[in-house]
């Protein structure tokens, strides 16, 4: 699974959120991306995403959540979800303080979803 994953927070402003999963996802492996959104449309919310962009292997997009699990402990956000969604519409939703343990399971099914993107509280 290579490629490019958007992580958007409801609560951390794009450059935050870059500056907050970065010092949570050891090594460079993962490559974190700013970016505005496509559309020429204004909004009312703030609409730019961070992207990670993540080489094929299991092992960096094992290190992607378990980062973002990190970072979420930190936040003590464990009563909140993270939502992990694919481009069809289908989704993937677990409590920020899922264990260690679940994580291997959550990154197979996260490989099998088309162009995920990441949602955290």
């Amino acid at each position: 699974m290579g490629g490019e994953i958007q992580i958007r927070s409801g609560s951390l402003a794009a450059g935050e959120l870059r500056r907050a999963v970065s010092e949570h996802v050891p090594g460079a492996a993962v490559q974190f991306e700013v970016r505005e959104p496509a559309s020429d449309y204004r909004v009312g919310i703030d609409a730019t995403v961070v992207v990670a962009v993540v080489s094929g292997s299991a092992s960096v997009l094992s290190a992607l959540i378990t980062g973002i699990f990190s970072l979420m402990a930190a936040r003590r956000s464990g009563s909140a979800n993270i939502v992990i969604r694919s481009a069809d519409g289908r989704s993937i939703e677990f409590p920020a303080d899922t264990s260690a343990e679940e994580i291997p399971r959550l990154v197979e099914l996260t490989r099998q979803l088309d162009r995920p993107s990441i949602e955290l509280p």
